[in-house]
């Protein structure tokens, strides 16, 4: 019962993503808040099919400090 919950998790664990890598636009914005300016960093990646004609909702991912990436 163990191994076979053990080779799941390996199995599982390396299988590759399907498809292409997805391509982030990379951005920055500044906020000055009391005369002090800071500028954040943010990736966005357009929706396939989104048009002027055929908007799509934007959905956005805010994360805490662990889940920060490269």
């Amino acid at each position: 019962m163990i191994l076979s919950r053990v080779l799941a998790t390996l199995i599982l664990g390396t299988a590759a993503p399907v498809g292409p890598e997805p391509s982030f636009e990379r951005g920055r914005v500044t906020v000055t808040i009391d005369g002090e300016s800071r500028g954040f960093p943010y990736r966005l990646l357009r929706a396939e099919g989104a048009t002027a004609e055929n908007p799509l909702p934007l959905v956005v991912f805010l994360h805490g400090a662990g889940e920060r990436g490269d």
